[in-house]
């Protein structure tokens, strides 16, 4: 049994020796060289100063809140999505500025720090383009042709988990036999027949439910504002009576296994009327929130 603190000091020095560590003052240098490095690959800082548990926790903690705010992004309330911004926000601002408080500790050997961080900073990048290729990924508007449903410079989430797109759904797709991802109004699907006469809209033979708003449209004065229906879902579009499309008279028959998309703003928007149906396989999701 140990009586003296000295001999207890004394055999942790010799046990974290043998374990291939050493016990040390950190410079304010390798502090400042922790927490940077725990913004690159969380948690790896603290292993640095000897604190592996404190990384660990602190990386599952960002995780966490990192899922809810996917999960968030996924759903359709923006308040939600910036409320849980906030979470993550801190748990950064911890894995930055709480090593800098670590005065004491021990070091592991520099090959275990390389390596803790190469796999964290693999593990976070893998993660991240999964959610990219099958979660929610972020679009940004670069025209009007989604106005007022999406201001032109805005930025949104397209959810992945569902695509297969019903009527009245907005959806992201990649322009058929092109490479170009545009953001769309579904207005008819397979089976459907449509046809277009100065911007009333038949799908089936029956116009599509429409009524004329009081709320003034910012895109001009020649703009008006309409709420339509389609499939049971109520969104606004912007019609330029003075500049209605060409007629689209031809009933078109939607083929199976595509559907048919128009741009809310119908007079600015380059869609199934100049490109034909949308492949489902070239449909990469649905829009599910405007976030900024």
């Amino acid at each position: 049994m140990l009586d003296d603190p000295a001999d207890a000091t004394d055999v942790k020095t010799k046990l974290t020796a043998a374990a291939g560590e050493r016990p040390m003052q950190h410079t304010w240098r390798k502090r400042a060289l922790a927490g940077f490095l725990s913004l690159l690959a969380p948690g790896v800082g603290h292993y640095l100063l000897g604190r592996p548990r404190t990384g660990v926790a602190l990386a599952l903690a960002l995780v966490v809140s990192g899922a809810s705010m996917i999960a968030a992004a996924v759903g359709s309330s923006a308040a939600l999505f910036w409320t849980l911004c906030a979470p993550v926000v801190a748990v950064d601002l911890v894995l930055f500025a709480h090593p800098l408080t670590i005065v004491e500790g021990t070091s592991p050997p520099t090959w275990k720090v390389v390596v803790a961080g190469g796999l964290t900073v693999l593990f976070f990048q893998v993660a991240r383009e999964w959610v990219r290729a099958d979660v929610v990924e972020s679009f940004g508007a670069a025209s009007a042709s989604m106005y007022p449903t999406i201001e032109p410079g805005s930025k949104f989430f397209i959810s992945k988990l569902d695509r297969r797109p019903r009527a009245g759904d907005t959806v992201a797709y990649v322009k058929p036999n092109g490479n170009e991802t545009f953001a769309k109004r579904v207005v008819a699907v397979g089976g459907d027949t449509i046809e277009i006469r100065q911007d009333i809209v038949l799908v089936n033979g029956k116009p599509l439910s429409r009524r004329k708003l009081e709320r003034p449209c910012t895109l001009g004065t020649l703009c008006e504002l309409w709420a339509e229906s389609v499939g049971g879902q109520t969104y606004e579009i912007a019609l330029s009576p003075e500049r209605a499309s060409a007629n689209f008279d031809q009933v078109t028959v939607v083929p199976p296994g595509t559907v048919y998309v128009l741009g809310d703003d119908r007079e600015e928007s380059f869609d199934s009327r100049h490109h034909g149906p949308v492949p489902l396989s070239n449909v990469v999701g649905k829009l599910s929130l405007t976030w900024w």
